[in-house]
């Protein structure tokens, strides 16, 4: 396949997720999850340095099945655990003497 047409049915996806978003708020994509169009309620939020309400939108949201979320851990790889605290909590003498 070309570029072009690699392009063309991509954006082919696209345009029937969004259709589908837009009818029925919700896409469920087979062996992956789910993408649902949900509306966030309206909320005071900083706009610069002044506050405002910001109006009811709609965002995004997508849940992955539990066989998705298994498959992207093991490509992940095993947990790494850290001898060293990554927060201190309190102040090293050594710290403290510089």
């Amino acid at each position: 396949m070309d570029t072009t047409t690699i392009a063309q049915v991509y954006l082919s996806v696209v345009a029937v997720i969004m259709d589908e978003l837009r009818r029925d708020k919700v896409v469920t994509l087979p062996l992956l999850g789910d993408l649902q169009l949900k509306e966030q309620k309206r909320r005071v939020a900083w706009v610069g340095k002044t506050h405002a309400v910001i109006g009811p939108r709609d965002v995004l949201k997508f849940r992955a099945t539990d066989d998705f979320k298994r498959y992207l851990s093991k490509m992940q790889g095993p947990a790494v655990i850290l001898n060293t605290p990554v927060y201190r909590t309190t102040l090293h003498p050594a710290d403290v003497a510089q």
